[in-house]
């Protein structure tokens, strides 16, 4: 189904909520420049994740399945195009040549980076001695360095580490097996920004985020370091 005037006005004027949007197709979107279309494409567990972005654009067709994927098609929607490209730096082809967002403002970029790690990050316990990772994979190296940056930023430290945490250890790696990036940012300072990312007013795949061996940790780190 085309797109229609009402959505036409989604990306316009940053928010939070399309910030985040913004975020997660930029990881999870495809913008085809032949016919001017969107597509989305999730796997069947978080179909109700795609049912909210269907009706946060106001999009009244259908979600089909391909190849057992749910899977939302709008086409003829050039003026998306135009808007996701000027101001979120969304492209068609975008797999090896994202840029970062025309964005400013911290809240913004907090929302945007969100929506990007549920799209294609991960939160994980990585062994018994309690740490965890936040990890965020993209095949643009110039994407990753913005978020390691960004993060930087926007989450610093407990009072009670400064001076003893170093910078992060946001060691952007090639992957071993593929032709992309891998961001790792591990222990009490991942556990931190994974706390400050939960606390966002915003959607969220909850199984990446409300696993009990990081909540468990979480508690203990705000009980020790209140």
């Amino acid at each position: 189904r085309n797109c229609d005037f009402e959505m036409m006005t989604e990306w316009k004027n940053p928010n939070p909520t399309n910030a985040y949007w913004a975020g997660f197709c930029a990881a999870d979107g495809n913008l085809a420049s032949k016919r001017s279309s969107f597509s989305l494409q999730l796997q069947k567990r978080d179909e109700d994740h795609l049912k909210l972005f269907k009706e946060t654009v106001k999009f009244t067709g259908n979600i089909a399945e391909y190849k057992g994927y749910p899977t939302l098609n709008i086409g003829a929607c050039a003026e998306w195009h135009k808007d996701l490209a000027e101001i979120w730096s969304i492209t068609p082809n975008k797999t090896f040549t994202l840029q970062p967002p025309k964005i400013e403002d911290p809240e913004l970029i907090k929302s945007f980076l969100f929506g990007f790690i549920n799209g294609d990050g991960w939160v994980t316990a990585k062994d018994q001695k309690k740490k965890c990772r936040l990890g965020i994979v993209n095949a643009s190296y110039t994407f990753l360095e913005w978020a390691k940056n960004q993060i930087e930023k926007l989450f610093p430290v407990h009072k009670q580490f400064e001076g003893k945490i170093p910078p992060l250890p946001l060691n952007i790696h090639k992957a071993t097996d593929g032709n992309y990036y891998l961001l790792h940012i591990d222990g009490i300072r991942g556990l931190v920004i994974i706390d400050k990312f939960r606390n966002l007013t915003l959607p969220r795949l909850n199984r990446k985020w409300d696993k009990p061996e990081i909540l468990s940790y979480i508690e203990e780190y705000k009980q020790k370091y209140p």
